[in-house]
């Protein structure tokens, strides 16, 4: 049994209010379309999964399309605020459950008791039931049980959640109240209700604190029905109702997609939770999407794509599942995604490559670009060899640090003393109006990163020059020294430096200007045989952006400078520098915008990080690198 002692948690939800109504049917809040455009290959429905002739008690099976031996499952639950018990038939077949359907699950849709029939747990234990029937099933609907999902919108993404929170967990003690997290129902017992990821759409996860996002709380919320009582008084029968109570390392892999304008489940639900995922070391994606309403402006075909991709990934990398891995042939090095701002960290014999993660969205101009810039993660690439790379997926993202509101820049991570440190950059909230550097620290190479601090590193109010104004700080690097001084570096327009303290999370001193010859962003510092590299972002006479460097015998310079190190790149007027010593050669690290992925051509918005060679000369100087 695990005993659990409930926290006061920072999100909440409001449902908004109603009542029960037996057999009510209808998806709530959710864009439905017709069910007409889905493609199956057969479908059974209205099958008994309690075995008690109820008809909240049954579910409907879709099978794809495209034949296979078996079929990886997933099981879509639908919003209602707990409040119906018939909704299999309606809620999200066109889109959610589409998508799954045409890669390749088969998508099992059940009825749960409503909050009119039953108090919470017997929700969750209605769907627990469902999981045991997939099992107990296989044979009979060409079930691969070897992966079973659980995804849901709005109170369904919560029951969603909640399921893969307690896989593997019975019972459970929250505080004074005993929670069995399992139940009776159905005849397939001794099948396991585990399932292998989760899928959470707008779903409410706090239900212990009901005005976040400055939501207002409605008389008889839907929550105080699910549960039989209000909270005053209650608080530990709602922290037994949060997926946060029970969450362990190890819990399936989650992806929680939120709306910024949702007005029914506040954005923040998404938030805490994808919050608290991370901070116990459980794999997630979360994205924040923005003006998405509760279903409206959601299901867009990019953020279905990414619900299946990350299915998908789970599916391949689960027990002794190897993670994805690629060969590098020739530049670009990464060509399944456009990808930029690389930052290369060798560790241990193993060299790992941190880059952004820079996404096409509907609507983007494909030839300018569009909107310049739309990087919503960080990903991880590592290799023994500089051939075969693994693929990590994405280690941060700009909410995962509290005071930022997105747009995800260049970054570098450093270890010390078994800490690794990720220094990067994004758009800060109030009460700061630009730019920042945030930090955010790991015990592995490839997360979970953790904020430290809940406020920016720098801030525009440490920097305000004048030169750049609301974006001066951006792309920072790191040096350690051989006394053990780290030193931060970064800047546009403006190159900046300071100390920071031995914990590597604060700065320590006042903050300097570097002079440097055309200047523009992107720098890399490193040391090498006792003289100190200044790398950057020049702007060359085309009004392109190259990589030139400076070198010095001090770290407070004078800075000399020494030329260039490459050109521009193909198709982008930005680029960006990493230098590595890997295996006893140097590498650059770069982009450029040479690639063209399902017909979108490269531009700004749209880069591919690519690796070259380096040497040096025998007095130290960079040669010139052929970008190839």
């Amino acid at each position: 049994m695990k005993r659990i002692y409930p926290l006061l948690l920072s999100a909440a939800c409001w449902l908004g209010a109603g009542s029960a109504v037996e057999a009510q049917n209808f998806g709530f809040g959710g864009q439905q379309l017709s069910p007409e455009a889905m493609h199956y290959s057969q479908k059974f429905a209205d099958l008994n999964y309690a075995d008690d002739g109820k008809a909240y008690h049954t579910l409907d099976i879709y099978l794809p399309e495209k034949k296979a031996e078996r079929y990886p499952v997933v099981i879509h639950i639908y919003g209602s605020a707990w409040f119906s018990n018939n909704g299999k038939g309606m809620a999200d077949l066109a889109t959610i459950c589409k998508a799954y359907l045409d890669a390749g699950y088969a998508v099992v849709t059940p009825n749960h008791r409503s909050s009119g029939d039953a108090h919470y747990p017997a929700q969750l234990h209605d769907i627990k039931a469902v999981v045991r029937f997939v099992r107990a099933h296989a044979a009979d609907y060409q079930f691969d049980t070897s992966f079973i999902a659980t995804s849901g919108f709005s109170s369904g993404g919560h029951l969603s959640s909640l399921t893969a929170a307690t896989s593997g967990t019975k019972h459970a003690t929250v505080g004074t109240v005993e929670m069995d997290l399992e139940g009776s129902v159905g005849n397939n017992l001794k099948e396991s209700s585990a399932v292998n990821a989760a899928v959470d759409w707008s779903g409410p996860i706090d239900l212990q604190n009901m005005n976040c996002d400055d939501h207002k709380t409605a008389p008889n919320p839907p929550e105080e029905v699910l549960l039989g009582q209000p909270l005053q008084g209650h608080e530990d029968l709602y922290a037994s109702l949060s997926p946060i109570t029970y969450l362990n390392a190890g819990d399936p892999p989650t992806i929680v997609f939120h709306g910024t304008a949702d007005n029914v489940v506040p954005c923040c639900q998404g938030r805490e939770f994808a919050k608290a995922l991370r901070q116990h070391g459980i794999v997630c994606q979360y994205y924040q999407v923005q003006d998405g309403g509760h279903g409206f402006k959601m299901y867009t075909e990019e953020n279905l794509k990414r619900a299946v991709s990350f299915l998908d990934r789970a599916r391949r990398q689960q027990g002794s599942a190897k993670l994805d891995t690629f060969k590098f042939g020739s530049n670009p090095l990464i060509r399944n995604k456009f990808t930029a701002d690389p930052a290369p960290l060798v560790y241990k014999n193993r060299l790992y490559l941190y880059v952004g993660h820079d996404e096409w969205y509907e609507g983007q101009d494909s030839a300018s670009g569009g909107h310049e810039f739309n990087i919503t993660e960080w990903n991880c690439y590592s290799t023994s060899d500089m051939k075969t790379w693994t693929d990590h997926g994405a280690v941060l993202r700009p909410e995962d640090f509290a005071w930022s509101v997105g747009e995800a820049w260049a970054s570098q991570v450093v270890e010390r003393n078994g800490k690794f440190y990720y220094y990067t950059s994004c758009q800060a909230g109030e009460p700061w109006t630009g730019k920042a550097i945030g930090v955010a620290v790991s015990d592995s190479p490839t997360g979970p990163f953790i904020d430290p601090l809940g406020k920016p590193l720098v801030n525009d109010k440490m920097t305000d020059n004048g030169a750049r104004g609301w974006w001066n700080d951006i792309d920072p690097t790191v040096l350690i020294d051989d006394d053990g001084q780290a030193y931060l570096c970064w800047g546009n327009g403006t190159c900046f430096m300071a100390k920071l303290k031995d914990n590597m999370i604060e700065l320590d001193g006042d903050i300097w200007t570097v002079d440097l010859p055309k200047y523009v962003e992107g720098p890399w510092l490193i040391k090498r045989k006792g003289i100190y590299y200044l790398v950057y972002a020049s702007m060359g006479d085309d009004h392109k952006e190259a990589i030139d460097y400076a070198t010095s015998s001090s770290i407070n310079g004078p800075w000399t400078h020494q030329g260039q190190v490459t050109g521009g790149a193909e198709n982008s007027f930005t680029i960006h520098p990493g230098i590595a010593h890997f295996k006893g050669k140097d590498y650059l690290f770069y982009h450029n915008a040479a690639l063209t992925i399902d017909g979108h051509q490269g531009a700004i918005g749209r880069r591919s990080v690519c690796v070259s060679p380096m040497k040096y000369t025998k007095d130290g100087k960079i040669q010139f690198v052929n970008q190839k």
